[in-house]
């Protein structure tokens, strides 16, 4: 109970510090948009194609949106179309303030950036990357169009800038694209057995619950199995690990060529293995089972090896259950009944009555 209660502290906590965050956001948008209209209320000279006023009036304008986006981030769930809409809304102004800065180094080209750099953090490589290209695009046409407005050959310093800086976000975009590849990787390594190249036991039942959320929608026929290597323990202590590695591989590799694409398989530990067999009724999965018992048992003939398979299967049923229950259910099942019947080949376990669910519920 006090486990489960600091849990739920932590995760309140967690969820009090993202409003911070968000607003350290805003803050700091807040703080670029003060910036430009600084720097364009100290600019000695007129903007180009608009008036002060009429700049002013933009800034507001884009001072509403900041506010009014951050608002809105609280009170409705977030789109791809709103995302993409607020970036493309940020380079724009970032843009036409380049375009309208009548400094012959404009800092403008900062803000513009900043406004990249920033939807780059918040939102990924994808729109990274597209927004570097179109950035890139819209600073050298309104590079060109206000030079040729103010009639007078590009800055030097200023155009070393405007190609150092893209050389440099682009390279940015590079590394990001790294990272988050590696991120991605790390990620599906972390839901990997090393050993048999199975999904591990956390990994499995996220992608099993998943399945079974989505059945409740629209029912789909599914078999969970919990498989054991007989003897396994025995063979691996007295031929040695390498031995055990091997026997736990075969049977990972059987598996994952007679399971389908749309089926999961887990190793739990040790030599406990899961499957989760989709779209398929109780005898079709029993098929299954008995096609791997069949093949395992050839290989451990040809091998000179004593084992076997023992399997305790069970269909999933309508109403909402967890996987964590069913497999605890499976696991006492194939347990008792190893200890009455021995050696159980495929063990078809009783359905669970509410009786059984409230006892595996409260059991560790």
């Amino acid at each position: 109970m006090a486990k489960s209660a600091s849990l739920s502290i932590e995760k309140s906590s967690s969820l009090q510090e993202e409003p911070q965050f968000s607003r350290g956001l805003i803050t700091a948008r807040l703080l670029l948009i003060g910036l430009i209209t600084t720097y364009f209320i100290w600019l000695p000279s007129a903007p180009i194609f608009i008036s002060k006023q009429t700049l002013y009036w933009i800034i507001a304008s884009f001072t509403t949106f900041q506010l009014a986006s951050w608002w809105t981030f609280f009170n409705y769930p977030i789109s791809e179309s709103r995302i993409r809409i607020d970036t493309w809304i940020d380079i724009l102004f970032g843009s036409a303030a380049l375009l309208v800065d009548s400094n012959s180094f404009p800092l403008s080209m900062f803000m513009l950036v900043g406004m990249l750099l920033a939807n780059a953090v918040q939102h990924g490589h994808k729109t990274y990357f597209e927004l570097l290209s179109v950035t890139s695009i819209l600073a050298l046409l309104c590079s060109v169009i206000r030079q040729l407005h103010l009639d007078q050959p590009l800055h030097y310093p200023y155009l070393g800038s405007l190609f150092f800086s893209g050389v440099c976000l682009f390279l940015l975009s590079l590394i990001m694209r790294t990272n988050e590849h590696y991120r991605t990787v790390a990620a599906r390594l972390g839901e990997i057995d090393p050993l048999t190249g199975m999904l591990n036991k956390p990994a499995f039942i996220i992608a099993a619950n998943y399945l079974m959320t989505l059945s409740q929608r629209t029912p789909i026929p599914m078999v969970l199995f919990i498989a054991e290597i007989e003897n396994y323990h025995t063979l691996t202590k007295k031929l040695g690990q390498p031995t055990g590695d091997s026997i736990l591989k075969h049977l990972s590799r059987i598996t994952l060529i007679n399971l389908r694409r749309n089926d999961i398989s887990a190793r739990f530990s040790g030599n406990t293995f899961a499957f989760l067999i989709t779209n398929i009724d109780k005898k079709s999965a029993e098929l299954v089972a008995m096609r791997l018992q069949y093949e395992f048992a050839l290989w451990a003939d040809k091998e000179k090896l004593n084992t076997s398979i023992s399997f305790a299967m069970s269909t999933i049923p309508s109403y909402n259950i967890t996987i964590e229950i069913m497999l605890k259910h499976l696991g006492h099942y194939l347990s008792k009944s190893k200890k009455t019947i021995g050696k159980p080949g495929i063990a078809q376990a009783p359905p669970l009555s509410s009786e059984d669910i409230i006892n595996l519920s409260t059991m560790a």
